[in-house]
């Protein structure tokens, strides 16, 4: 009677399959690091527009008026001794008893006017902490009028806003608005028609700190 023949087991197809899935594995292990990957943060681009500061009139300050002390004028007494002059003549034996004439004089000194007292404040220094590093920089040093200046702002990311300023060489400062930040960086993208032709500052401060960055460009005419 002939054996039965056992039933071999498939080791072959087995390591075939398992060596399949591990190449598909390897093959899109590279497309789900990236899928894991933060993308980079790219900048928020903000436009903007810094109007003038406000012209704060200078505080009208009113004299206390002056203060005159004036010194009495005090009198002078003036004693004039004369003999007497009626009567009948004398004998000789008569006790003359002078007469007293008092005369008053008024004093003609000028009173004395003392100057108004002036009392100044004292000023009192205020010192602000230092704060994380700021940079600011701007895409081009020159742009004609109308043109646009983009102005790429970074610090340390725990920093939410900024305070940006635009100053002109000679007559022109803008009112500070505050900016904003996502991740500790913006982008602002400033028209320059407002403006006109010259040099210009623009610079970015963190509140309540002595931060600030600040980067020159030239508006020319268009």
């Amino acid at each position: 009677m002939a054996e039965e023949k056992k039933d071999s087991f498939p080791w072959v197809q087995l390591i075939a399959t398992i060596g399949t899935i591990a190449a598909a594995l390897i093959g899109i292990t590279p497309y789900l690091l990236k899928l894991n990957t933060p993308a980079p943060s790219t900048p928020t681009i903000v436009i903007v527009t810094l109007p003038p500061a406000e012209t704060t009139p200078a505080p009208v300050t009113t004299a206390p008026p002056a203060t005159t002390e004036t010194t009495p004028a005090p009198t002078a007494t003036t004693v004039v001794t004369t003999a007497a002059t009626t009567g009948p003549p004398s004998t000789g034996n008569e006790t003359v008893v002078p007469t007293t004439i008092v005369t008053t004089v008024a004093n003609t000194t000028a009173p004395t006017t003392l100057p108004p007292t002036t009392t100044v404040a004292p000023t009192v220094a205020t010192t602000l902490p230092p704060g994380p590093a700021i940079q600011i920089a701007v895409n081009t040093p020159s742009v004609p009028q109308g043109g646009t200046i983009l102005a790429n702002i970074s610090t340390d990311a725990s920093v939410s806003q900024v305070t940006i300023t635009l100053r002109n060489s000679t007559t022109f400062e803008s009112q500070p608005i505050t900016q904003a930040l996502v991740q500790g960086k913006v982008s602002l993208s400033l028209d320059t028609s407002p403006y006109a032709p010259g040099d210009y500052t623009i610079s970015a401060a963190i509140p309540d700190t002595t931060s600030v960055a600040s980067e020159s460009f030239v508006i020319t005419a268009a």
